[in-house]
Order: C-alpha cells, then structure tokens, then sequence
C-alpha cells in the first residue's frame, strides 16, 4: 500500500475526478479527508470511499478564506496531520459569449482556481516543512492548454 499512514485532504471530493482520487488513494492505505459543496455529494462518497479506508468530510465553499481554514482544522483534528493536499475544487462557470459573461461570475471561477489552492497550500505547508516531507497537487483543466468556443 503506497500511501499507508499518509493523510490526504481531497477537494472537489464530491463527485468526479476528486472522488476517483480520493477513491485511489483510500485503496492504497492513506486516511482521505473530503470536501465539497454539496453535503449528500459528500455524504455518497464518504460512503464509499470508506469502504476503502479511513474517511472524513467537511463542507465548504472554498472561495471563503474562513471555509479554507476550517478544512484544514477539521482535517487535523480528524487524522492529526496532512501529508498530501489535492487541489481539484474547481468551477467552470456558464458557458456563454465572453461579453454575456458577467465578471461576478468569472470572480467565482477564479476564486476557486487560485485564491483558494494558494491559501489552502498556504496552510498545509509549514508542517510539510517541519516533517520535511508533503505533496501539493493541483488540477488543472485541459481549458487551462486548450481554446474552447465561448470559453
């Protein structure tokens, strides 16, 4: 088991790639802490993924710092540590012609893509430091490479 004694704190945990991640990683022994929106999404994959291993959850809109904070703190106080952050968490806003795009809804998109992953990094990293040892991943979309109509 690759990951056996390792903590990792999953966002956009919910459903999609977040869950197949959180999913892979329970399989290979490490304690999966999950988050999302959405309370029943979470709830399902709880559900599932502990079927696996060791899971928590926490609901949180990401875009508000105090949200951030208190996932890392939940994840803490549920395992003790976080040895790997996974910033999937993302929203892809309407798919619309940029100028029927309003900026309230692009504010929303960027705040989950960058503000959010550079806190929740901020948060986690200086206990990899103490340890010497953690991973940061963060997703990205192929929309990140690729032009799409109306994106």
């Amino acid at each position: 088991m690759l990951l056996r004694d390792r903590v990792a704190v999953v966002t956009g945990s919910g459903r999609g790639i977040g869950r197949a991640i959180a999913g892979v990683f329970a399989g290979e022994g490490a304690a999966v802490f999950l988050c999302a929106r959405s309370e029943a999404e979470l709830a399902s994959a709880a559900a599932e993924i502990g079927k696996a291993g060791t899971v928590g959850y926490a609901v949180a809109d990401l875009t508000k710092e105090e949200d951030c904070t208190r996932v890392v703190a939940a994840a803490h106080a549920k395992f003790g540590r976080i040895d790997i952050l996974v910033n999937n968490a993302g929203h892809y806003g309407p798919v619309v012609p940029v100028e029927e795009y309003a900026l309230a809804e692009f504010d929303k998109v960027i705040a989950v893509h960058l503000p959010a992953a550079f806190l929740l990094s901020k948060l986690v990293l200086p206990e990899m430091y103490a340890r010497g040892a953690g991973v940061i991943l963060n997703i990205s979309s192929l929309s990140a490479k690729s032009a799409f109509a109306w994106r």
